[in-house]
């Protein structure tokens, strides 16, 4: 998961919406907003905690926009989701309406069998699944 430049925002549309974990994973607190990212569709992924997100001219998915994240962070970022994620240039609409430029994890379509066809529930996963994640997920090391 190379990228020439890198530097800008993170557009967190799962487990990484929680404060809690992004700092976890980055070590750091970064400034963030709510946003829409439009043409996407977020699933859950099979015999997991966590979502997916695979392009859908019809769809949208809610989540939050990390401002200002360096080199190093995706560096971080990119050893937490793994290879089943690539990063990719998108553009969310922030709760203003302001469009902006952002980079999320989008599923590789090698990995589109893992999403099970479930909308992916984050009020859901922060009252049932959070602890188990945190303790169990190993992109964390």
């Amino acid at each position: 998961m190379k990228q020439a430049k890198t530097e800008g925002n993170l557009f967190a549309y799962g487990t990484l919406m929680c404060p809690e974990i992004m700092l976890e994973v980055c070590g750091t607190v970064l400034a963030s907003r709510r946003a829409l990212l439009r043409g996407f569709s977020r699933y859950r992924i099979r015999d997991e905690f966590y979502p997916g997100i695979l392009p859908d001219p019809g769809g949208f998915v809610g989540g939050v926009v990390y401002f200002g994240v360096s080199d190093e962070l995706w560096q971080g970022l990119d050893r937490f989701e793994g290879d089943m994620y690539e990063r990719v240039p998108v553009t969310p609409v922030l709760m203003t309406g302001e469009k902006i430029e952002a980079f999320a994890y989008v599923v590789k379509p090698a990995f589109y069998s893992m999403l099970t066809g479930e909308e992916w529930d984050f009020h859901e996963f922060l009252t049932k699944f959070k602890d188990a994640f945190r303790s169990s997920y190993r992109g964390f090391e």
